[in-house]
């Protein structure tokens, strides 16, 4: 795809000498070899037709000046509007007008409209009276920049100029331009028997005042506004190389922790065979590489493959034992200011969100309010008789105790579910409350979370919960489980993390693992941990309500190929441009959308031939030209 060429001119500098005439000399020998701005902007066999020009056998190409831009513009407009135009040139002419002349021409035009705001020739104009009032308002308000120097004007003309290779193929390429500016507020001009002007005014060559007659009055602000600056270089500080922009072929440095920490939750999306999966794991384990603590819940066990090379800590769920992830974990934060705490209270409502889950289920008792109010009471009891308060010295046993006085401080046990349950007794919760949590006890058949907690200190954490997947409920309480218990065992521990759930449209298909979902993705800035979610299906993860809430939380955003109904359905959701809905429906595979707050730009992931080697566990796919599918 060809970028969209950029020329900016500045026009002659303030105070610049005007060249004196100088007589051209009579054309040597070697003068008359030479290649005149002519022959490039009007070779000779040129056919110019009223709407188009033809420019050689298969070229043709048309010009557009932009004739109106909307009242307001936000930064790089122009290039969402531009997005998804391959074959285009854009030329954006800028002089500076001078400040004394526009400051008498202002005076001039705010007293014309104070004349008229008087003498009540707006209510015969049709303009109304506020809206005269408001235009010398803002005339008195620029004035009143440019006397102070704090603002500039200029006379703009910005030039678009579309190519194709037939006829047809331009007329289709025009309109969906022309439907596009027009829903982003912009009115295009195409320069109807006059694209021989055209074509001066969108060369690369400097061609100033062309089409002088569509040149617009603009301010410093609305000029950088307009200049289409977009991805591209993508670069972030101590970011990796996640691949090359398909717009100029230059690298994206791309850094999961950003200055702004508030772009660090991160959604991917892609269909089968987009290439998701192979671009999760080169952000995780790149990430890793840039001092990141990485956690992924594995449910085919292909992470498992592709991260034990590295060291990675393997946490099996086995619904008939216990798997080391104490769902009762907990551990001490701090916030922005520094200020250390236990979170006792919200590790108190994360419990008892998951035990409504339990309840709620097919086995289950129901979620009632009267039964969650006696869960919290009982999860916060267990955490008091343990000892464990907001207060960070009560996660610790005072000096002397627990057998390793001399070896250091020994950490105070956790409450187990199990300490859940006896609570549960104690406030008399009914027989159908107590024999749904007692199942996820030890004395139940399923005991996978009532246990101590394993230590996991290894830079990379692979939670395996294949043996879960068969049973949609029993899979969507595993998974909320682990990453409950991920989300406190990270948290004490220093350093950026990141967790990260893959094919989560099964999770959304169960309301309280979709609520529990959206929980943790709200409060992950708080904690410092990035969650990325990932999901194939996308229709399917959109249909609870609770998506929204997460896509809200994850300014970051990879979107691999889409079915055309697919783009259709995230488009709103996604704040999506048409020029970028395009792009995504004609994705290959390994090609992505990646925007971040105000960025975006094309990706093409480029994985090392070692990379696909270790992340390839498809032995039909070995390969490098299939890395950019993953089979899923």
């Amino acid at each position: 795809m060809k970028l969209p060429r950029l020329r900016v001119d500045w026009g002659e500098p303030k105070g610049a000498p005007t060249p004196k005439a100088v007589p051209s000399p009579a054309p040597g020998l070697l003068g008359l070899s030479r290649v005149r701005r002519a022959d490039l902007v009007a070779p000779e066999g040129v056919e110019i037709r009223p709407a188009e020009v033809r420019v050689g056998p298969q070229r043709w190409v048309r010009t557009y000046m932009v004739h109106v831009l909307p009242g307001e513009v936000g930064e790089m407009f122009l290039a969402d509007v531009l997005d998804g135009f391959g074959d285009l040139d854009l030329t954006v002419e800028v002089q500076p007008v001078d400040r004394a002349a526009a400051e008498v021409e202002l005076t001039r035009v705010i007293g014309r409209l104070g004349g008229e705001i008087q003498t009540g020739t707006a209510a015969r104009s049709g303009l109304g009276r506020d809206r005269l009032e408001k235009a010398r308002a803002d005339y008195v308000a620029l004035r009143a920049l440019l006397g102070r120097d704090e603002d500039s004007l200029f006379r703009v003309a910005i030039a678009i100029q579309v190519g194709a290779a037939t006829e047809a193929e331009l007329s289709a390429v025009c309109h969906r331009l022309e439907a596009d500016a027009a829903a982003a507020g912009m009115r295009l001009h195409q320069l109807y028997w006059r694209q021989a002007d055209g074509l001066g005014a969108a060369s690369p060559l400097p061609n100033r005042g062309a089409v002088s007659d569509y040149q617009r009055l603009m301010t410093r602000a609305a000029v950088a506004a307009s200049l289409p600056i977009t991805g591209g270089r993508w670069v972030d500080p101590e970011g990796v190389l996640l691949g090359r922009c398909l717009l100029d072929g230059s690298p994206v440095i791309w850094s999961l922790w950003p200055p702004d920490q508030n772009l660090a939750n991160t959604v991917v999306m892609g269909r089968p065979g987009a290439g998701k999966s192979m671009l999760l794991k080169a952000l995780l384990v790149r990430a890793v590489a840039a001092k990141t603590r990485v956690a992924v819940i594995d449910q085919v066990g292909e992470y498992i493959e592709a991260f034990r090379r590295f060291g990675a800590d393997v946490v099996p769920v086995d619904p008939d034992q216990p798997s080391g992830a104490n769902l009762m974990e907990i551990a001490e934060e701090e916030d922005d200011a520094g200020v250390r705490r236990v979170p006792v209270r919200r590790r108190v409502e994360e419990v008892t969100a998951w035990i409504a889950l339990v309840l709620a289920g097919p086995q289950g008792a129901g979620a009632t309010e009267e039964r969650l109010a006696l869960v919290s009471e009982a999860v916060f009891a267990a955490y008091e008789a343990a000892g464990i308060t907001e207060d960070p010295e009560s996660l610790w046993l005072p000096a002397g105790q627990g057998g390793q006085a001399h070896a250091g401080r020994t950490p105070r046990a956790r409450p187990q579910l199990s300490d859940v349950y006896g609570q549960l007794e104690r406030l008399g919760a009914d027989a159908g409350m107590l024999a749904t949590v007692r199942r996820y006890t030890r004395a139940g058949a399923r005991p996978m979370f009532d246990c101590p907690s394993r230590t996991v200190d290894g830079q990379i954490v692979v939670v395996d919960v294949r043996r879960v997947t068969e049973d949609p409920h029993l899979q969507a309480v595993a998974m909320s489980a682990v990453l409950s218990w991920l989300w406190s065992h990270l948290s004490a521990r220093p350093g950026p993390k990141a967790i990260a759930v893959d094919e989560a449209w099964q999770l959304m298909r169960q309301p309280q693992a979709a609520a529990f979902l959206s929980r943790m993705a709200r409060g992950a800035r708080k904690r410092h941990v990035a969650l990325i979610t990932a999901t194939q299906f996308v229709r399917e993860f959109l249909e609870s309500p609770q998506a929204q809430d997460i896509l809200a939380a994850a300014p970051t955003r990879f979107v691999g190929r889409l079915s055309e109904e697919d783009v259709t359905a995230v488009r709103g959701f996604l704040e999506l441009t048409p020029g970028q809905s395009r792009q995504i429906a004609g994705f290959d595979p390994g090609e992505f959308l990646l925007r971040a707050g105000q960025r975006a730009t094309l990706l093409q992931v480029a994985p090392t031939h070692q990379e696909i080697e270790w992340y390839n566990t498809d032995p039909r796919r070995a390969s490098p030209a299939a890395a950019g599918g993953d089979g899923q």
